[in-house]
């Protein structure tokens, strides 16, 4: 699958929290709410894979690659602060404006909601 830029900028913002995306996982184990075959190293390394990469041809059929990503757009804290970011000049509306269209492509293109 493939992401523009900014799409892929919000994916990674996320990504950039690893240890936060490794409790979600680890919780999500502990509390039996899911399962999944990964350590933590493991976790880790395919983040910083995903680092790497510029969001072309992602491969979404490798399933730690999806629930990485599908976390990193539900667990997303992009948007908490973006209308203080117009306010303080650190971007133009136009830059929010831009962002929410791409938040709107990604949700489209995973089924998935950003966080709030």
């Amino acid at each position: 699958m493939d992401f523009t830029k900014t799409e892929w900028e919000l994916i990674t913002h996320r990504l950039l929290l690893k240890d936060a995306i490794i409790d979600v996982f680890e919780a999500n184990v502990y509390n039996g709410l899911k399962e999944y075959d990964y350590d933590a190293e493991t976790i880790e390394a395919k983040i910083v894979e995903l680092e790497k990469q510029d969001g072309n041809d992602v491969d979404m059929n490798d399933t730690l690659t999806k629930l990485l990503i599908e976390d990193s757009c539900e667990g997303s804290t992009f948007f908490c602060d973006i209308e203080d970011a117009v306010y303080y000049g650190d971007i133009t509306h136009g830059q929010k404006l831009a962002y929410y269209r791409a938040r709107n492509s990604v949700e489209k293109k995973l089924g998935v909601e950003f966080g709030y």
